[in-house]
């Protein structure tokens, strides 16, 4: 009795127990940092991949439309707009594809353009899934819509999680280098959140950079988004950015100043 009762005093005493556990907490909170990190990389290298697909995809279409990248803009009309931050709270920029021509509308019935349109022609036209055009890093919701060539965007911003080059005028996107044409959705037109400062990153990735995919193919990760090759903040207009006046501009309107200004919305 008395040689059984010694084994279980030679136990772990209290102190011997928590300096354990403590120990294994350190060791969590060491590893779990890492964790996170790793995941959200393989997230954004997920949605780099995503874009790339994207960009393929609009090389596709312009090989079927005469070199043109998906366009939307209709010359009917120099406004643009964007589309609701939630289904339901106002669709007429989703419009319809059979009785006015993929023209989509205001609340009251006035024509306007919409960034989001110009992909949603791939979506339509069968060149890339609607799944691909949400970051994973992101709460939004593909667009699963049955007949996507019945209408003529997505239902709102929270069913595309990228931002694409402001073609209003019928710009023609260029493969070059140095033009972003692509990325993250900017951080003035986020459904989730909102940013008053004019060098914002995008929201998609916890405001710690973007990736941008550049009419080359390139795909890239920015910690901010301006490209010092060319001095363009890609979320904005050279006009917003540096209070130029090219004179030739309809008042209330901000478009690209050049076929190398990007201007993502």
């Amino acid at each position: 009795m008395r040689r059984r009762n010694e084994m279980y005093a030679e136990g772990f005493t209290l102190l011997e127990l928590l300096i354990v556990i403590a120990i294994i907490a350190i060791l969590v909170a060491m590893i779990f940092p890492t964790g996170v990190r790793a995941r959200r990389d393989a997230l954004s290298l997920k949605c780099r991949t995503q874009l790339r697909e994207i960009v393929t995809a609009c090389k596709e279409y312009a090989g079927s439309h005469r070199g043109r990248w998906p366009n939307a803009f209709t010359p009917e009309s120099t406004r643009t707009d964007v589309l609701p931050d939630d289904p339901g709270t106002g669709d007429g920029l989703r419009g319809a594809n059979v009785d006015d021509g993929r023209k989509g509308t205001d609340n009251e019935g006035d024509t306007v353009n919409s960034s989001t349109a110009s992909l949603w022609l791939l979506v339509a036209g069968g060149y890339a899934p609607a799944e691909i055009f949400i970051c994973p890093c992101t709460a939004d919701e593909p667009d699963l819509i049955r007949n996507p060539g019945e209408v003529r965007d997505f239902l709102s911003r929270k069913q595309c999680s990228y931002s694409y080059q402001c073609l209003l005028g019928r710009r023609r996107v260029r493969e070059s280098w140095s033009l972003a044409v692509l990325a993250d959705r900017s951080p003035f037109f986020d459904p989730h959140n909102t940013a008053d400062d004019p060098e914002a990153n995008s929201f998609n990735h916890w405001g710690e950079g973007q990736n941008v995919a550049f009419a080359d193919g390139r795909v890239v990760w920015m910690s901010r988004p301006y490209y010092e090759a060319t001095g363009d903040w890609m979320y904005l207009a050279r006009l917003e950015k540096d209070n130029d006046d090219p004179g030739d501009i309809p008042d209330g309107e901000t478009v690209p100043l050049s076929s190398e200004d990007a201007l993502l919305k």
